[in-house]
């Protein structure tokens, strides 16, 4: 706008042109930099839910492997190692929980890095 309102001045308005351009990116940049931190706010808040989420999830969890465990161990019919490996698939499904539980830690990291 500014340049056609120059060539119909027939004056040369580039550092006028050149002042507003900057104001504007300023302010594009302010705004983008706003919403960027509303959204890694509430993706902050969802993986903070999840990861405790998670956490209870392990909690059950392992609370089903000692029960299981003692409980088997109770009946004095099967070794420590027996035992184990009948309950390995829920051993399995535990360090599954717990890198699920890291892996959103790591996001947190990573989005809290990003205006550090």
């Amino acid at each position: 706008m500014l340049a056609l309102k120059s060539k119909e001045q027939g004056s040369d308005l580039s550092g006028e042109f050149a002042d507003v351009a900057k104001r504007v990116s300023g302010r594009l940049e302010d705004e983008s930099n706003k919403i960027l931190r509303e959204e890694l706010a509430d993706i902050e808040a969802w993986v903070g839910d999840q990861q405790k989420r998670t956490a209870g999830d392990i909690t059950k969890i392992e609370g089903a492997y000692k029960a299981n465990a003692d409980s088997l161990e109770s009946t004095g019919a099967f070794s420590k190692e027996e035992i184990r490996q009948q309950l390995a698939k829920i051993q399995e499904r535990i360090d599954e929980k717990r890198a699920t539980y890291d892996s959103y830690g790591a996001l947190l990291e990573r989005s809290r890095q990003i205006y550090e």
